[in-house]
């Protein structure tokens, strides 16, 4: 891949980040490491769970999941196959302003150009089945209610631009939360008023 944006070397650690952006308003980062024959390739979206609504919360992390289930070019679970044909591996993340996927594997022109021609046809023309939107609902669903009921939730939860002062209280709600942790809409603690 050749970019002619400029060339930063970042902190303490002085690896070289080439970057740039495409006339689409994509912006590349490449960062050279040929210590290892590995290719890493981690694409972030601006959208997570900051984006959506109170009572329609989940979405982000239910399309980071059904981006899995094919598209008009790769058949449903051929990427997994695939990648780990060519000894790779891939999975997504959800978070509160971004959606990520990523994947590593042996450093090999063929591989790479493939796994980002996935990911641009996912990204387009991404085929969701009924019941494979039914059967990734029900597996966000339990996810979330996992983050729910976890201990660590609360700590690692934090206000988002989607926060609110509670009309009965006066504490600060949330209406959205980490999809990756949970995603719920707030009772009040004084009245338990649901929002």
């Amino acid at each position: 891949m050749c970019l002619d944006g400029q060339v930063t070397t970042v902190g303490r650690l002085g690896y070289p980040l080439h970057m740039d952006t495409l006339p689409n308003g994509l912006r590349v980062i490449v960062s050279p490491d040929h210590a290892a024959p590995v290719v890493a390739v981690n694409l972030w979206y601006g959208v997570g769970s900051r984006d959506e609504v109170a009572g329609r919360t989940g979405l982000a992390h239910l399309f980071e999941h059904v981006m899995f289930q094919g598209s008009a070019h790769v058949p449903s679970g051929d990427h997994f196959n695939s990648l780990q044909a060519a000894g790779g591996t891939c999975n997504a993340t959800t978070w509160f302003d971004r959606t990520n996927y990523f994947a590593s594997f042996a450093a090999n022109d063929d591989t790479l150009k493939w796994y980002l021609d996935w990911q641009a046809d996912a990204m387009v023309n991404s085929f969701i089945a009924r019941k494979d939107l039914d059967t990734e609902m029900t597996v966000v669903r339990n996810e979330m209610e996992m983050g729910e009921n976890s201990p660590g939730s609360a700590s690692t939860g934090r206000p988002s631009a989607s926060s609110t002062r509670c009309a009965c209280c006066g504490r600060v709600t949330r209406t959205t939360t980490p999809a990756s942790t949970s995603t719920w809409a707030p009772r009040c603690a004084s009245r338990g008023a649901r929002f």
